[in-house]
């Protein structure tokens, strides 16, 4: 917890530098998810990850770490034992689309619009996890922002 609001306290206060580098985001992302490969065998998880041999980007590999830390951490978190999660990759011109897709809890429409909000947990997140932060989605959130980029989600009704 104390990583997480420092985190946020940086990124809030402006201290946080970007630097951008070259490299290879498929090998970024299977680094990160041999880390959880243990959570994903404990709660008998499928990790689909169907990837191009590479994808060379410029992004500041920190900041890119702690967006898919989050998001991955979020899927295992929230999704039931035997369930799926799915990292895809994109080239977009000049730029790249990372989404992660899970079989996990639903957030209800009324929630949705306050998903990124700091401290923001949906009941129905709290009810699988009771002891999150509600930071997570909020440093995805200014992460992404510093980047450059946009994050958004969808849940099915």
């Amino acid at each position: 917890m104390v990583k997480l609001l420092l985190n946020a306290s940086r990124i809030e206060n402006g201290s946080i530098e970007v630097v951008p580098e070259s490299t290879d985001v498929v090998g970024l992302v299977n680094e990160y998810l041999r880390e959880y490969q243990a959570l994903f065998k404990k709660k008998n998880l499928t990790l689909l990850f169907p990837h191009p041999e590479n994808l060379p980007i410029f992004t500041d590999t920190n900041l890119f770490g702690h967006i898919l830390q989050n998001l991955v951490g979020n899927s295992i978190d929230y999704t039931p034992a035997g369930g799926t999660i799915e990292v895809l990759l994109e080239k977009k011109e000049d730029t790249f689309l990372l989404t992660v897709c899970n079989t996990g809890v639903v957030i209800p429409e009324k929630d949705q619009a306050r998903i990124f909000e700091k401290f923001f947990r949906s009941p129905a997140a709290v009810a699988i996890k009771p002891d999150g932060t509600g930071l997570g989605l909020y440093i995805v959130s200014e992460a992404v922002k510093l980047l450059g980029g946009k994050v958004w989600f969808e849940s099915p009704p």
